[in-house]
């Protein structure tokens, strides 16, 4: 049986596709579709293509199964990260969670999954 915290990429596992530190939420979106979209912006590491400085990313993920309560939570943790500028941690790796990890150690599990609407 697989551990919980295995389903989540960490720093310094050995399979991560993307590993962006220094990074800060500037944009925050939902919708009532359980839908849930943040900008990343100026962080530094890696991505599957190579070394990224000042890099940026867009992160659109699907949540159907996630409680209210648990999704309310996840949303106003990355709001509040965007309103105070917190730093954080990006990692991912293939067939797992992506982490996002502030530097207090507070996170949320990203999920790679996504609206069967977007892929037609």
């Amino acid at each position: 049986m697989t551990a919980a915290a295995d389903l989540i990429a960490k720093p310094g596992d050995p399979d991560l596709d993307c590993d962006l530190d220094g990074l800060t939420v500037t944009s925050v979106v939902t919708t009532d579709d359980c839908e849930l979209l943040i900008r990343l912006t100026g962080g530094a590491g890696t991505f599957p293509d190579g070394p990224v400085h000042d890099g940026s990313a867009d992160l659109r993920a699907w949540f159907p199964d996630t409680p209210p309560d648990l999704f309310a939570a996840f949303v106003a943790r990355l709001q509040r990260w965007r309103d105070t500028a917190a730093r954080m941690r990006m990692c991912a790796a293939p067939g797992r969670l992506t982490l996002l990890l502030n530097e207090a150690g507070d996170f949320v599990p990203w999920p790679r999954r996504t609206h069967p609407d977007w892929t037609r």
